[in-house]
């Protein structure tokens, strides 16, 4: 289940109950895996590059005028991992930029955030590949 990141809930607050200025969207957004922790509502933390893993873009489906949930446009595939890792739960950052910190500008803004939920983890081993469908990833606010 994903869960808005404080960054994003505090921009969707003031613009819609606030009127204050307009959202920009970001021009690219990258998802991640977690692998120490789930990240908070604030906080993340993601492998660095020297194990193969790279954050992945990605791009949503338009939400219908009846519809209360964005899915995954396009198929995501993380590849090149040349060491066993544990991952805990996926995010999304306003960044492509992969960095093993996030939580200001300067290195991405975390969007939305969740733990797995069955299995409660993930082990990729070197080699391995780990793709998400077409749709297979949901954003919902209702």
């Amino acid at each position: 289940m994903a869960v808005i990141g404080a960054y994003l809930a505090q921009i969707i607050l003031n613009v819609s109950l606030k009127n204050s200025a307009s959202f920009v969207s970001p021009t690219s957004l990258g998802l991640g895996l977690a692998a120490s922790a789930v990240p908070t509502s604030s906080f993340g933390r993601e492998p660095g590059t020297s194990i193969g893993y790279t954050p992945q873009a990605i791009g949503f489906a338009s939400v219908g005028a009846a519809g209360t949930k964005a899915t995954n446009s396009a198929a995501i595939t993380f590849a090149g991992f040349n060491t066993k890792t544990t991952y805990f739960g996926m995010f999304i950052k306003d960044t492509l930029a992969g960095s093993s910190l996030f939580n200001s500008k300067q290195l991405g803004n975390l969007h939305y955030f969740g733990a797995f939920s069955s299995p409660a983890s993930l082990v990729v081993s070197s080699g391995d590949t780990v793709t998400l469908a077409i749709g297979a990833l949901s954003i919902s606010l209702a």
